[in-house]
């Protein structure tokens, strides 16, 4: 475990449970558990003190949100977005690649708490694909698969880290109301 992971909630269920390794949603990268700075060295610039002044110069290339440079990248997140575990706290977040505070910078309040939504997420998303590749499309149904599982999926999710949803900034919430992908389901 590398030495800025000292949530031990998180190192605990690293070291006894892992990360899964492929997903829809979230996906673990090459080389989990490097900093963010190591991972994504263009992105993270370094910040040097100016010896005349003692003022920083350099800034981040490409974030606003340069505390994350010592988080450790967990995996992938949709819309090419790496998770950034903050070791001390265990907090979850995303970088702001993509614009102006968007999406918000939380993800999950923990490890646990992302692990468990994506396990209800790609559960949840298995039963919808056995609806729709034909080994249910025979059966006879007095509901609509699609619109049970796609009603209840953002309740099950946002129940687990009701702040992951709490504005349309936060990129669970973003994923939810996608008007073209047409929700988590279809992600």
């Amino acid at each position: 475990m590398p030495e800025q992971l000292t949530h031990e909630p998180t190192r605990r269920l690293l070291t006894e449970v892992g990360l899964p390794l492929a997903g829809e949603l979230f996906s673990v990268g090459d080389e989990p558990l490097r900093t963010m700075a190591e991972a994504h060295p263009d992105t993270f610039a370094d910040t040097d003190t100016d010896a005349e002044t003692g003022t920083e110069t350099g800034t981040d290339t490409e974030t606003g949100r340069g505390h994350q440079r010592d988080f450790l990248a967990v995996g992938w997140w949709p819309h090419d977005l790496t998770v950034a575990l903050d070791g001390a706290t265990g907090r979850l977040e995303l970088p702001e690649w993509y614009g102006e505070g968007e999406p918000a910078a939380y993800l999950n309040r923990d490890l646990s708490a992302l692990l468990y939504a994506w396990w209800i997420y790609e559960r949840l998303r298995r039963e919808w694909y056995r609806w729709d590749n034909g080994a249910a499309a025979d059966t006879w149904r007095v509901f609509d698969p699609f619109a049970l599982l796609s009603s209840r999926v953002d309740a099950m999710v946002e129940a687990v880290d009701p702040e992951a949803f709490r504005t349309p900034a936060h990129s669970w919430r973003m994923l939810a109301e996608d008007p073209y992908t047409g929700g988590l389901l279809s992600h």
